[in-house]
Order: C-alpha cells, then structure tokens, then sequence
C-alpha cells in the first residue's frame, strides 16, 4: 500500500518528537566552542538588532577644575546594526522510496532519519564555517592547479568545508572586502584527497570557473558575502582602515576596541600565548577566555607545554556542551586550549565567550514547518523535502576582550 496522507501525518508527528528544537541545536553546536559557548538570543526580530558598545568614557581630568571644565566630553558610544542572513539546507527522499515503505512508517522514518541527519550536518559545518570566518563565505584558497580537473588548496586543513558533489563557485577575494569581486561559472567536486588538500572535478577548472586563479578563493554558490559574520569578521587579522564598514560602523576610530586584539607570534607556542593573553588582558579581557587553536596542531602544542600543562573539560554555562581542553597558566589565569578544524593551520583565537552571542529568528538551525509540516510535498518533483533555515546573525559586544593571532609555526 502507498504512502498516503496519513502516514505522512504520522511522519510529522514521528519528526517533530525526535527533532525538536533542542536537539537541532544541540546536533549543531556539539562539536564546535565556538557556538556552544555563545550565548543565545532567538528574538531577533525587525530588519536589524543593536549590538551597543560603549569604546570610550566621559573625559575632562585636570589638576585645574576651569580646564578639566572646558575638556568635559561625555561617554562614546556606539551601534552595530546587525541584519540577518538565512542558510538553507533541503533534505530530500523521492516518492518512490516512500512508496517503497509499503506504508510502514518506521521503514520510511529509517530513510527519512539518513537524508535529515546528512542534511544537519551540512547544516553543522556551514555554521562552523561562518561562525570562524570573516563573513564572506570562504571555505578555502586556490594554491595551485587551476589549469588541471585538480587544485591544491592553500591550507590542506580547508578540505574538511568541502564535499564530493559539492557546487563550488570563485572570487579574487575571501568576500570580506567590498573590492573583492566574484569569478563566473560553477563546478562540481567530483573527488576529494582529504591528504593531500585537494580537488578534483570533470574538466578545467579555469573552463568552469572563468579566470580562476592561484590565491583565489572557493564558495558554494550564494554564499559570497552573503554569510553571517565570524570571528575573523569582528577580530580581523589586520586593523580595518578608514571607511571600513561593519554593521555601519568605522571601526579605524579606535582599532581595537571596536575590531579587537591582534598578535604576530614570533617565539615558542608558550611564549606566543603567553604573551598574547597579556596583550588581551592589558585592553579588559577578563578571566574565563579561551583559546582555540587548528585541530592539527593542537597536538604541537601539548607535546611544546609538556608538564606546565593539564587536561581539564571546558564546559558552557548549563552544563550542555564539553571539550576536551589543554589548559596552561597565564597572566589572567588558567587558559584553555580548545581544538576545532575549521581554524586555519598557523592561527588562533583568544575568544571571551561571554561578548559573543548568536542571533536568530527562532532556533539556529530550525525546520521550516510554519504551515505545521515538516516533511512536505515538493512543488515541482517526485519527492518530499525537509528545509532546514538559520536565520541568523553573530555579534560582539567587546570586541577588545578578545584576540586573534598567528604562530611562528606552521
């Protein structure tokens, strides 16, 4: 028997049990400090919400009361006007393999739970990718072999944002800067050597993707400047200049409490974070910050510190999420070392968890059910979608308590 409109209504039901709004969350923010960490605001509502930040206080100091007077100024204050940006993800199963469940909704659940739970983690690693980058939709850099069916990505650490399958399209640039302009055409990754930092698809990849070049950078399509704004957005590795808009803000006025803490490390892994969280803490980075480090080279790190070091959980504020972390003693404390693949090989950030915060229009991710279905009928095919949307925004709210740096060691 044919799945009809009851079993349907039964999968719906089944769906929305095992995926409430809690465990999208949590199948999204598990496994990256970044997100978990943040704290969460799903109220955002209107065209805009307001990140207020107050960079500079009343002056008007002097040993003479007539020219401490004439000095007065009041508090500088200041508004990020962040605008949401959606991420979709379509989960899809044909007709025919519903049809094939004979009417046996677990048979259908079963199929149903492979495609939804692929799609979460696209979902995942794309608020990943955003969460860490610079806002432009970057997942990687072109190195080498884009005259070949084959490139050779800058960072070999970048491959973990591709996928077999995935459309791809090119820019001159990462996307952060207004100059920064997109390529034309489309390709389609066909293998990935997740050793050697490389991909492949059918053909040239300048024939696919018109003038692509060595140090241009890879998007899925739609996704250049048109992704929510990461760590490397707020924190930029080098201080915006004047005219450089952010959220309507030029942040040049004062670098680093509008644009954060930056370091170029030139000693040991110690000497670097070390010196680093001292930087932040000279500028009000409190207690509590961690640092977060590229995946591959965490194991540097704990092999540099040996015995000054020791393994201790970081945990969020409910008790939720949990990391593994190397923790060594800095000039504000313990300091937490967190690993995640999707920092760059070299980099890090010294993150106060407490001035981030997500902002979304309901969950981040949620399943778009405002008719009361989950699973739908599509439109136009012989298949029914799940659609998962982040409507969503990052903000800073002290840009100055955190840091982004480099190592001497790559």
């Amino acid at each position: 028997m044919a799945a009809g409109a009851s079993t349907l209504t039964t999968l719906n039901k089944l769906f929305k049990t095992k995926y409430d709004q809690k465990m999208l969350e949590f199948m999204a923010y598990s496994d990256d400090v970044g997100l978990a960490l943040s704290r969460k605001d799903r109220n955002f509502g209107g065209n805009d919400a307001r990140v207020s930040l107050g960079y500079g206080d009343p002056q008007g100091g002097s040993s003479v009361f007539a020219t401490a007077q004439a000095n007065a100024s009041s508090n500088l204050d200041i508004g990020f006007l962040l605008t949401r940006v959606n991420d979709y993800h379509v989960a899809t199963i044909t007709g025919e393999a519903i049809d094939a469940g004979k009417g046996d909704e677990n048979t259908i659940y079963d199929s149903m739970k492979r495609v939804m739970d692929g799609a979460m983690r696209m979902a995942k690693s794309s608020l990943e990718i955003a969460f860490w980058g610079a806002g432009g939709g970057a997942r990687g850099k072109v190195a080498s072999g884009q005259g070949t069916p084959t490139v050779t990505l800058s960072d070999i650490t970048s491959v973990v944002n591709f996928e077999v399958g995935m459309v791809v399209s090119g820019a001159d640039g990462d996307g952060s800067l207004t100059a920064h302009a997109a390529r034309t055409g489309t390709a389609t990754i066909t293998a990935v050597d997740r050793d050697a930092g490389t991909l492949t698809i059918s053909g040239n990849w300048t024939s696919s993707i018109s003038s692509l070049a060595a140090n241009d950078f890879l998007f899925r399509p739609g996704d250049f400047k048109a992704v929510a704004k990461g760590v490397k957005a707020w924190i930029p590795a080098t201080a915006p200049s004047s005219g450089d808009s952010h959220f309507g803000v030029d942040r040049s006025v004062d670098t680093t409490r509008l644009a954060g803490c930056r370091f170029t490390g030139t000693g040991s892994y110690e000497e670097t974070l070390v010196k680093a969280e001292a930087r932040r803490t000279r500028e009000g980075g409190k207690k509590g910050a961690v640092c977060v480090v590229n995946t591959e080279q965490f194991p540097d790190i704990a092999l540099s510190l040996q015995s000054k070091a020791h393994y201790d959980p970081v945990k969020d504020k409910e008790g939720i999420f949990s990391f593994a972390s190397l923790k060594f003693h800095g000039p504000n404390g313990d300091l937490p070392i967190v690993a995640s693949p999707r920092v760059g090989r070299g980099t890090f950030h010294i993150l106060q968890p407490d001035t981030w915060v997500i902002k979304s229009n309901g969950g981040a991710p949620k399943v778009i059910d405002t008719d009361g279905l989950q699973i739908m009928r599509s439109a136009s095919l012989d298949q029914y979608e799940i659609r998962i949307v982040s409507r969503w925004q990052i903000g800073c709210e002290a840009p100055a308590f955190n840091l982004t740096g480099t190592f001497a060691q790559t």
